[in-house]
């Protein structure tokens, strides 16, 4: 998969998810697409921040997102044994 790919999947991902959402109101809401702008892969919580535009019928909206990714999970004996 590649990047381009990842960003149309997560958009009709988005929009399955507010088709499935319990209030009606936010059923109508759509993806029409992300701009990943920062890439924050180290520290204590690695992100991609990102433009997105949030459809409600024909108004659009620019929100701001972040995409929180896992971090890197280590047991603490680890730094121990790297010495």
């Amino acid at each position: 998969m590649d990047e381009a790919y990842f960003w149309g999947s997560l958009e009709f991902r988005l929009c399955r998810e507010f088709a499935g959402l319990p209030e009606r109101r936010y059923q109508y809401f759509w993806c029409d697409g992300f701009a990943p702008r920062d890439y924050v892969l180290d520290g204590p919580s690695p992100r991609i921040t990102s433009r997105c535009w949030i459809c409600n019928g024909p108004a659009q909206a620019e929100w701001d997102f972040a995409l929180i990714l896992p971090g890197r999970e280590r047991h603490p004996l680890d730094v121990l044994r790297r010495g």
